[in-house]
Formats: C-alpha cells, sequence, structure tokens
C-alpha cells in the first residue's frame, strides 16, 4: 500500500482498501490512529484555556475538526467525558465598530465542516468555546471545566511511505 501525505493539511491519503479499517496504536500517552497526527484525551478536567496551555505544553494543540474524516477518527478513541476542542468565537468586528463574533479553530482558519448536536445554538458569542460530548457531537460553553483533546504532527509520517 502507498500513502502520501499532503503537507498542508497534514492528512495522509492512502490507497488502502476501504474496508482497511484504522489501526490503533499508544505512543506514550498519544494515541495515533493511522493518520499523521497524535492525539491526547486527557483524564482530568481544566477550563478551554488551560487545556490549550496543555496541550501546547505536550508539543501540540487543542483538536482541530475540519473533516469528517477526523470526526470519523476521535470516535474510535476512548472519551473520558465531555472534552474541549480547539474551536472559539473571535472578534469578527464589521463596519462601523460593531462587534460580530464568529467560530475560529486555533490555527485560524475558518470552520467549515460542522457537527454540531441538535437544539444547540449555533451562533458565536462571545467567550464561546466548542467541546464535544460522549456521542461526540459539538456543544459549546464559557467557563465549565472539561476534559481536552489535543493533537500533533506525528514527525514519523513525513513525505511519501510505502508499507
Amino acid at each position: 500500500m502507498k500513502e502520501l501525505l499532503d503537507h498542508t493539511t497534514n492528512t495522509i491519503y492512502s490507497e488502502a482498501s476501504p474496508d482497511s479499517g484504522y489501526e490503533n496504536i499508544q505512543t506514550e500517552d498519544w494515541q495515533e490512529i493511522r493518520t499523521s497526527r497524535l492525539f491526547y484525551t486527557s483524564t482530568e478536567k481544566k477550563n478551554w484555556t488551560e487545556s490549550r496551555k496543555d496541550c501546547q505544553r505536550r508539543g501540540g494543540d487543542l483538536v482541530i475538526i475540519n473533516i469528517k474524516e477526523k470526526q470519523d477518527i476521535l470516535r474510535r478513541m476512548k472519551l473520558h467525558g465531555d472534552s474541549w476542542i480547539g474551536l472559539q468565537s473571535v472578534n469578527n468586528t464589521g463596519g462601523r465598530g460593531a462587534k460580530k463574533w464568529k467560530w475560529q479553530w486555533v490555527d485560524g482558519s475558518e470552520l467549515e465542516y460542522k457537527f454540531w448536536k441538535n437544539g444547540v445554538s449555533t451562533t458565536a458569542e462571545a467567550g464561546s468555546k466548542a467541546y464535544i460530548d460522549q456521542q461526540f457531537l459539538w456543544m459549546h460553553s464559557k467557563t465549565e471545566l472539561k476534559h481536552w483533546i489535543c493533537e500533533k504532527i506525528n514527525i514519523s509520517h513525513t513525505g511519501v511511505i510505502h508499507t
């Protein structure tokens, strides 16, 4: 099987058959799920800002779920409860100084792929941060303590890989 890393999205595309599934590999506290990314799920709870700082201390950041495939990958992981993700409301000041809020990922990218829980308001408000529940549906809050999910680049997956 041949796999190719897209360096712009850090995603590995492969010629694998659709029924090949994903292979979980435990690397210390990080979980690799057959991608170019490693994921960490916390067992303790913190607010969003402290959770992000913890991810950064570990060499990553809060997880960015910008494609359906990553949402599917996360579904294979063990969560310890509602968990912060790297989506936050940011000030998008419009004309005449009016404050408007929008959702934005921690890497500065725009929110395109969405998986909000039914009935949850998807309007960004000042101070809102997103999290996923045990069913991997998105919700948001401002000041709660939650678990969190970090991601970082798996440096063993660079360039073209032949397996």
